[in-house]
């Protein structure tokens, strides 16, 4: 990881004004810049969500219009163009409705209790979901991607199933989207202090710096033609509701490591996890 640093540096002068010599101060401040970019990233967040929670009520409202009398053409009519120009509709009309439920997910709580939930499972649960993606599909074309798991047993970590289910999911995918000609998806877990720590690597395209420090942003997406830009960014949300941290590394031509650490479940977990997150800005503020 590249050192964010300050440096500071003076000359030292003899009586008669000549330099005798220099001495320097440097301080690393990556782990401030870190916090700094992490508390950006959380109001952005904390501000699209109270804009698509207005935007989503009325887009529902528009697809349930469009949805409905849909629907009804098919018990008015038996032409064959009709029905199945009213079938496209449906089609679309889901389509943009899934759409609206994944922004509000992405950019918002589910509004779930959080509790212990075994991660080994739920990563075992999104890999075997992915199937028909990383072996049914693409099998047939002769790409292989070969599944590489080395799941230690770890305690239970504060998330909901379906949250965490989806968040490895989403990792999973994007994984088999920068493998097009095969490769190989190593996922493990293991306990590191009081922390679950969670790996993702896969060896694909890998992506530039830019593209790198932008994957977590709101529909951002470097896939042409392919994705909303919404599962990163799902992530991120996900794992900072968990009172968790993730952390992308990745080359071109060497493929993508997704580390995720997040707290081991203890009792009283979800107070102090609230309060943690409270306390971002004024840890940031401490540190300028």
């Amino acid at each position: 990881m590249r050192m964010e640093s300050l440096c500071a540096m003076c000359s030292v002068k003899d009586s008669s004004g000549e330099v005798q010599g220099f001495f320097g101060l440097i301080l690393d401040v990556t782990e401030r810049k870190q916090m700094e970019n992490r508390l950006v990233q959380l109001e952005r967040l904390g501000a699209l969500a109270e804009m698509s929670e207005g935007i989503s009520h009325n887009l529902n409202n528009i697809l349930t219009g469009i949805l409905g009398p849909a629907q009804l053409i098919e018990f008015q009519t038996q032409e064959k163009e009709v029905l199945q120009e009213a079938k496209i509709i449906q089609a679309a009309a889901m389509r943009a409705a899934d759409l609206v439920k994944r922004l509000s997910v992405s950019v918002g709580s589910e509004g779930d209790t959080l509790i212990p939930v075994d991660v080994v499972q739920a990563i075992r649960e999104a890999i075997d979901s992915a199937q028909p993606r990383w072996k049914d599909e693409g099998e047939p074309k002769g790409i292989t991607i070969d599944i590489v798991t080395d799941l230690s047993p770890v305690s239970p970590v504060q998330a909901t199933p379906r949250e965490l289910h989806t968040v490895f999911l989403n990792l999973v995918f994007n994984a088999i989207d920068a493998m097009p000609d095969g490769g190989t998806l190593s996922v493990s877990s293991e306990v590191a202090d009081d922390s679950i720590h969670l790996t993702v690597v896969d060896t694909g395209i890998g992506m530039d710096e830019e593209t790198r420090r932008r994957v977590f942003e709101l529909f951002f997406t470097s896939k042409a033609d392919v994705g909303t830009g919404l599962g990163l960014s799902m992530v991120f949300t996900s794992i900072t509701r968990c009172g968790g941290q993730i952390e992308l590394k990745s080359t071109p031509g060497k493929g993508t490591s997704v580390v995720i650490n997040l707290p081991a479940w203890e009792e009283g977990m979800s107070e102090k996890v609230t309060q943690a997150q409270d306390s971002i800005g004024a840890e940031v503020l401490n540190t300028i």
